[in-house]
Formats: structure tokens, sequence, C-alpha cells
């Protein structure tokens, strides 16, 4: 995932809620046009089976993914 600025801005792992850098974003996925970031291969495997339901959740509720623990927890720290 690349930003339009050279200044490096956080984003959020739509799944664990880890707070990713530019460096710290290990891959991405584009669903209808939007792409998100991840920690790790995991959160992303899990966001592409239910994007539509994660996409909704976050429409309606920016704060969703508190209480979702990340599938390789224990791997990485935590948000």
């Amino acid at each position: 995932m690349t930003f339009s600025s050279k200044q490096d801005r956080l984003v959020r792992d739509p799944i664990c809620g880890m707070r990713l850098s530019n460096d710290q974003i290990v891959v991405d996925y584009t669903y209808y046009g939007v792409t998100y970031a991840f920690c790790s291969y995991e959160c992303r495997e899990q966001f592409s089976r239910a994007a539509e339901l994660y996409v909704a959740h976050m429409a309606h509720e920016p704060d969703w993914y508190l209480g979702h623990s990340c599938p390789h927890e224990g791997s990485l720290s935590g948000p």
C-alpha cells in the first residue's frame, strides 16, 4: 500500500485494530476500490472471507474491531 504523501501516516488493520505505519504493512487488500492494510496475511485472509460484513460494520461502528483478537496473536505485539 502506498500513500500519496511521502509523510508516514498510521492506518489501522481492520481485523485486529493494530496501528500500522508504511513500513509495518505486511499486505493489503482492495475491496470495491478501497485498499485496506493488514499486519499479517492471517488478518487479510480473515477479512477477505467476509469483506462485505467487515466493511458494513466499519461504516456503522468505526471502533467495531475492538475485541477482535489478531489471528496470529503472540507473534506480534498488539495495537
